[in-house]
């Protein structure tokens, strides 16, 4: 998998420095979206960076969903909670949790602690 994702950011940043030249692609704030906008099939095949933003918000939003269950998972190991989701509802929630996991919880300052 690592060899795929250092081969896929090699391949789009020779496209970019090949397309845009190395001057524009260094000083673009997001060179692989600039080819994309100069894609032009005939008549048919047009504004493919509207498809390329679609897969950024959606990587974006895995990505996030991802960092944020880590981050969940490892506070809650940190602070010995014996279920993460007691992190979760402190977040989310202003009720308090009434049992989980047959231990009781109380919301105080946004974290949930064991009694």
């Amino acid at each position: 998998m690592a060899t795929i994702g250092g081969l896929s950011v090699v391949l789009i940043t020779l496209l970019c420095i090949l397309i845009l030249g190395s001057d524009i692609t260094s000083r673009s704030m997001f060179p692989s979206y600039s080819p994309v906008k100069k894609i032009n099939i005939g008549q048919f095949f047009q504004r493919i960076e509207a498809f390329m933003a679609g897969l950024w918000f959606i990587t974006t939003f895995f990505k996030t969903t991802f960092y944020f269950y880590s981050w969940t998972l490892s506070f809650a190991e940190i602070l010995k909670f014996k279920d993460y989701r007691v992190v979760i509802s402190g977040w989310f929630t202003e009720e308090k949790p009434e049992r989980l996991d047959g231990q009781y919880y109380c919301i105080s300052t946004g974290v949930d602690v064991l009694i």
